[in-house]
């Protein structure tokens, strides 16, 4: 006669589920805003916080505290992650790419940023290339001045700094 084993079955706890980061009502309405596809909202967090917190956009206090809760809110890892969970939904494309490059050209807090959007843009719509720009035989280089930031093409076509 053969001895049968016992099936023991272990009681195993699931694990802790970590509390599910909720976001207030204003902050939700915050990402919504800074990732919708109304422009006047669309990456602008001092816009989207004004609209989400009900704040008259006309007073200059309130102003000044949007941007600067704004950008506390756009550090706020939760927020981040939320707005990453709305672009993902929306989808990477071509619409999402326009917009971001339209947010880099009307900006105007880094000029070098937005001379170089505005070339990538010149590209995208083959309005320039890169090889349009040449330098005759009798100049070394040509050097491209865009506010603080300098482009220097050299006779052979390369870039310089």
């Amino acid at each position: 006669m053969t001895k049968r084993k016992k099936n023991k079955t272990k009681t195993v706890k699931a694990p802790a589920v970590a509390k599910k980061d909720i976001l207030t009502s204003k902050q939700e309405y915050f990402c919504q805003l800074f990732v919708s596809d109304d422009r006047e909202f669309f990456g602008n967090g001092t816009q989207a916080y004004l609209e989400a917190y009900g704040l008259d956009p006309n007073k200059p206090s309130n102003y000044s505290t949007a941007r600067v809760n704004a950008s506390k809110l756009l550090t706020n890892t939760n927020i981040l992650k939320r707005i990453n969970e709305l672009f993902e939904t929306t989808g990477l494309n071509d619409i999402f790419v326009d917009k971001q490059l339209v947010k880099l050209i009307t900006q105007d807090a880094d000029y070098s940023t937005k001379m170089k959007a505005i070339h990538e843009y010149n590209l995208m719509k083959r309005r320039i290339s890169n090889s349009d720009i040449s330098v005759p035989d009798s100049v070394e280089s040509i050097t491209i001045s865009f506010g603080k930031s300098n482009k220097t093409i050299n006779r052979e076509g390369k870039n310089g700094s």
